[in-house]
């Protein structure tokens, strides 16, 4: 039975992607967005509510990683106990086998667009002051630091 995609799911993909900054997490072979060439890979399958929209749960691979996975369930298990550590391994199975009815996907909306705002903030950062987080260093910023600081002597 195939899995509907809602825009929900579609918001979740393209943020899981945007995290890992569109490279393969297994083979680390390097996308342009947008592409359907890396995928967002659910650890869980989408069908358990509880962990569909968990961060945790989902990595971006590239089709022939995802589809390795999917063929090689053991090897899928290992990595990601190695990518999540022992601790946040269990503590996603458990969360997998809880079962506390519908989510809230109005809320999950609201976190994953703060998170994608978030994202968009630190890579507008990135360019405009060259990866540092030093507002004085970068034009932009320093035009409201100036007024910040004339502020304060009038």
């Amino acid at each position: 039975m195939k899995i509907r995609i809602d825009p929900l799911d579609k918001q979740f993909s393209l943020y899981i992607r945007s995290r890992a900054n569109w490279k393969c997490e297994k083979c680390g072979t390097q996308y342009t967005p947008p592409t359907a060439g890396l995928q967002c890979s659910h650890f869980v399958g989408r069908a358990n509510q509880q962990t569909r929209y968990d961060d945790k749960n989902c990595s971006a691979l590239c089709f022939h990683c995802h589809q390795y996975f999917t063929a090689n369930p053991y090897e899928h298990t290992e990595w990601m106990r190695k990518k999540l550590g022992d601790k946040e391994f269990e503590a996603l199975n458990r969360r997998a086998n809880w079962r506390s009815g519908k989510i809230d996907k109005k809320l999950i909306k609201i976190w994953l667009m703060k998170e994608l705002k978030l994202k968009e903030i630190k890579e507008k950062k990135e360019m405009c002051c060259g990866g540092k987080f030093v507002k004085k260093f970068c034009a932009l910023h320093m035009g409201k630091a100036e007024k910040k600081k004339q502020g304060k002597k009038g």
